[in-house]
């Protein structure tokens, strides 16, 4: 299982998820162990395979993530884990 995460929607997500399979899954963060949450808002794509993930990341909708979180403003990080 290989999951994708992104801390910001993007509008693009269903036409990614819909295309590889994908579950994508989103959420107002509500807190933190020690002090405030670094981010308000998580999202996350997991994906059955990485070649799920491959077609994915090849695609015009993938690209527009970023650029669409670039466009919100907002301080983000994609991370891309392997889940066991």
């Amino acid at each position: 299982m290989l999951s994708f995460t992104i801390e910001i929607l993007s509008p693009s997500s269903a036409a990614i998820s819909s295309r590889t399979g994908a579950t994508f899954r989103h959420g107002k963060v509500f807190g933190a162990p020690m002090g405030e949450p670094a981010f308000a808002y998580y999202a996350e794509w997991e994906f059955p395979d990485r070649d799920a993930f491959k077609e994915a990341a090849r695609s015009e909708e993938f690209m527009a993530t970023g650029k669409d979180a670039m466009e919100m403003g907002g301080r983000f990080h994609v991370l891309f884990a392997d889940l066991a």
